[in-house]
């Protein structure tokens, strides 16, 4: 009986364990013993808050976007105007996930052509404080090889400092300035450890960790940041000459982010 029961306790804790999917028609929240992610259907299904089991907010809000060079005339298309993605969800392992598809939108003026692009978002998260992201982007319809921009954006506040692990090293500095800070543009990541660490005024640290991009250029991975600390990380597929995009052809972006002990 002893037995019995503590194999039925094991599994109850197994359970609790397993990292939970909760929500409503407009936010879903992945969740574990470590963190909490929600996630915005209202606003194409991007992450909307990343916060610590103490409840302290590292990132949120942002976009997968263009805003230059693939459409004509000149204007913001991206993920944030799907206000009604498709959404499934699983467990794979020990790992529970969401995927959300939608299709860009954009300023009136570009229309229709926006609506040619679909994206599609995948969040992980297992027993660690990590949240695997993977953003994949496919136009139905050819788009041209020009100059072009187009990112997945992810907003923070409060940053006061960031390191890299680079093919020079391991480089950091601390932000003192507006504007882009860190560029893979300028100075590439390390192709063994593709990694940032940004760090904010109060201690904590988020690792920006295993950055990669599968079928499609890698063009920039940057930190902009402004007044008071308050920023935006951006995986840059495109930042500059375009190699053009062939309809049906998926390019996808990968990386995980790590709350960190101080």
């Amino acid at each position: 009986m002893k037995q019995l029961l503590c194999c039925c306790l094991l599994a109850v804790a197994g359970c609790q364990a397993q990292p939970r999917v909760e929500g409503s028609a407009t936010a879903l929240t992945l969740a574990n013993a470590h963190l909490t992610a929600t996630i915005d259907l209202a606003r194409g299904g991007w992450l909307g808050r990343l916060a610590g089991a103490d409840g302290r907010v590292y990132a949120g809000g942002g976009m997968v976007y263009t805003d230059w060079g693939l459409f004509t005339p000149r204007g913001v298309v991206s993920s944030a105007g799907d206000a009604a993605p498709k959404v499934t969800q699983g467990q794979d392992g020990g790992q529970t996930w969401v995927r959300v598809e939608g299709t860009f939108h954009a300023d009136a003026a570009c229309e229709p052509a926006a609506s040619s692009v679909g994206y599609a978002l995948r969040y992980s998260l297992g027993d660690k404080p990590e949240l695997a992201v993977e953003v994949a982007v496919t136009p139905t319809v050819a788009l041209k090889g020009t100059p072009a921009f187009l990112a997945a954006q992810t907003q923070m506040t409060g940053l006061s400092e960031w390191l890299a692990w680079t093919v020079e090293g391991r480089i950091n500095e601390r932000i003192t300035r507006d504007g882009r800070c860190f560029e893979s543009a300028r100075t590439p990541l390390d192709p063994a450890r593709p990694e940032l660490e940004l760090l904010y005024a109060d201690g904590r640290r988020l690792v920006i960790a295993g950055i990669g991009a599968e079928g499609c250029p890698l063009q920039n991975v940057f930190l902009h940041v402004g007044t008071g600390g308050s920023g935006a990380l951006f995986v840059g597929l495109l930042d500059g000459e375009s190699p053009g995009w062939p309809a049906g052809q998926t390019w996808r972006a990968r990386y995980a982010l790590r709350l960190a002990a101080p």
